[in-house]
Order: C-alpha cells, then sequence, then structure tokens
C-alpha cells in the first residue's frame, strides 16, 4: 500500500514537468479574461452638482491659483511662438506652408480699415509685394525650374486678384463721380491721381522684373504676365478717365457757389413782411441817388459842350 502510493507520488511529481504548448496558454488566457469581462458588472457613480463644482474648483486650484508660473511661462511662449510665425508668414513665398497665413493677416488688416482711400492703398501695397515676391521667386537658385513656374503662377493670380479688387474699386468711384461735390469731389481726385502714379510705377516695375526669367519660363508664364500687363495698364486708364472726370465736376461747382450768396440773400428779402417803413426809406433813398445821377449827367454834358471851345482856344494859342 505504501508503495502504490509512493509510486503515485512520484507521477504527480513527474506531471510538473510537463509543459503545455503556447498556443494552447494563449487561447485559455484568452477564453478566461472574456468569462472575467462578461461577468463583471460596473455600476455608474452618480455625482452631484456640488461635488461636480468640488471638482472644477480643486481643478482650477490647481493649475493656475497654485502654478501661476506655469501659466506665466505658457502665455509667453504661446506669444513668442506666435511672433515668430507671423514673422515666417511676412517672408514666406507662394506655395509654403505659411503663404496663407500671409494672405489672409493681409484680409484682417484690410478688414480693420475704415477709410476707402486707405483700403486702396493697402490694396496698392499688397500689389507691390506680390511683384517683390515675383522678384525674389525669379532669383531663386536652389529650386527645380517645375518649382519655379509654378510658384509664377501662383504668385501671378494673387496680384491679379489685388489688382481686380483696385480696379472694381476705381470703377465705383467713376459711376458715382457725377454726384459727388466738394472735399469728397477732391478725396476722390487725389485718390485717383495717386492710384495713377502707383500702377505706373507697378507695371514698370513688373516689366523690369520679367526681364529676369529665362526664354523657357518666359514661355510658360506669358499667358499670366500678358493678363496681369493689361490690368494693371486698365487701371491706369481708369484713374486717368477718374482725374479728367472729377476736374470738369470740380470746376462745375465754383461758379454754382459763387451765385448761392445773391439767391439766399433774396430768398430772405422775400421772406420779410414786416420793416414797411425800412422799405420806403429805401426808396425815397434811391430816388435822390437818381435825381443826383441825372444832375451829375446834366453837368458831364454840359462840361462835353465846352470841351471843343477850350480845346480851339488851346489851338490858336499855339499858332504863331
Amino acid at each position: 500500500m505504501n508503495q502504490a502510493n509512493q509510486a503515485i507520488i512520484e507521477k504527480i511529481k513527474e506531471l510538473k514537468k510537463i509543459k503545455p504548448r503556447s498556443e494552447w496558454q494563449a487561447l485559455n488566457r484568452d477564453f478566461l479574461l472574456s468569462k472575467i469581462t462578461t461577468e463583471t458588472k460596473t455600476e455608474p457613480v452618480k455625482l452631484s452638482w456640488q461635488e461636480y463644482g468640488q471638482f472644477f474648483v480643486r481643478v482650477i486650484r490647481q493649475r493656475f491659483f497654485l502654478e501661476p508660473a506655469v501659466v506665466i511661462l505658457l502665455v509667453l511662449s504661446f506669444s513668442v511662438a506666435s511672433s515668430f510665425a507671423v514673422n515666417a508668414a511676412f517672408y514666406s513665398l507662394p506655395g509654403e506652408p505659411l503663404y496663407r497665413m500671409k494672405l489672409v493677416l493681409e484680409k484682417a488688416q484690410l478688414a480693420i480699415t475704415p477709410s476707402e482711400s486707405d483700403k486702396v492703398q493697402l490694396k496698392i501695397e499688397f500689389a507691390q509685394k506680390r511683384v517683390e515676391e515675383f522678384d525674389k521667386i525669379v532669383s531663386q537658385t536652389d529650386v527645380t525650374p517645375e518649382v519655379k513656374t509654378e510658384q509664377i503662377h501662383l504668385v501671378m493670380k494673387e496680384l491679379q486678384k489685388n489688382v481686380g479688387s483696385v480696379k472694381e474699386h476705381v470703377d465705383k468711384n467713376t459711376a458715382s463721380d457725377k454726384n459727388v461735390s466738394g472735399s469728397d469731389l477732391e478725396k476722390t481726385l487725389q485718390m485717383a491721381i495717386a492710384i495713377n502714379s502707383k500702377t505706373e510705377e507697378l507695371a514698370k516695375s513688373l516689366d523690369e522684373k520679367i526681364g529676369g526669367l529665362t526664354e523657357s519660363e518666359k514661355v510658360e508664364v506669358q499667358s499670366d504676365l500678358n493678363q496681369t500687363v493689361e490690368s494693371v495698364q486698365q487701371i491706369s486708364l481708369s484713374a486717368q478717365e477718374l482725374i479728367k472726370e472729377s476736374q470738369p465736376n470740380q470746376e462745375a461747382d465754383e461758379p454754382q457757389t459763387a451765385t448761392s450768396t445773391p439767391d439766399v440773400i433774396e430768398n430772405q428779402n422775400s421772406s420779410e413782411t414786416e420793416g414797411q417803413g425800412v422799405v420806403e426809406g429805401a426808396a425815397t433813398s434811391t430816388i435822390n441817388t437818381q435825381s443826383f445821377s441825372e444832375s451829375g449827367s446834366d453837368d458831364s454834358v454840359r462840361d462835353s459842350e465846352t470841351t471843343p471851345e477850350t480845346v480851339e482856344t488851346t489851338d490858336q494859342t499855339k499858332q504863331p
């Protein structure tokens, strides 16, 4: 009996040496875990509004009041990062990631500008920036011709947008110029003169920058260049027409202002219903002045009649 038990014990000890397969272990592990997750029940915890408030107050105290240095550091890092981003966007070129940010900043600057004349000046400045970007693209040597051509297409597209917005403003002022007078007319005339000079400089600068392109690059972007130059020339012509139309209107306004004063006086005199004695006195004074003028005219006639006699006497005295 003892020998039999001893043999069983030895066989059980030998079972420890048996190693199960890895597939069987993984399968049983997954099976047991699935059973555990399905059998366990999760109960939702209900919190009152007071507990929610205490939680948020605790978070705010830890983040903002207990750690002010962290907040200051975050604000400074954000301001520095934003300034670096704005500067990088200012020097970006078409096709670069920050170029869209540059255009958005220009639109924001245009939106907060109240005066129409200042808006036109900004639009012209934006067009000049596109010409400067075109010059930088042309002078690039570390890019492929395909990339350079694509950048030229993009900058010409943006330049046409800027030029088109300036032309729309000039056409709008030309259409409404007939109803403008006084100081508004002078502002319109000054704006038209400024636009004319700026567009001439823009066309001249663009013509100079085109000379830096190679023949193959000129062929690729010739259509865009022609459209842009034509748009700039149209703005110059529209500005010249606005100047011509503004000058006659300005001259026509001057006699109207000169003759407006007697009309006002006449209206004031016609509106007076009292003061008849003053009117009669004025009438008698006019009669006296007329009689005085008649007597003066008689004396002048007499003087004119005696004039030939005096001439004859002077002639006789001159004869030897």
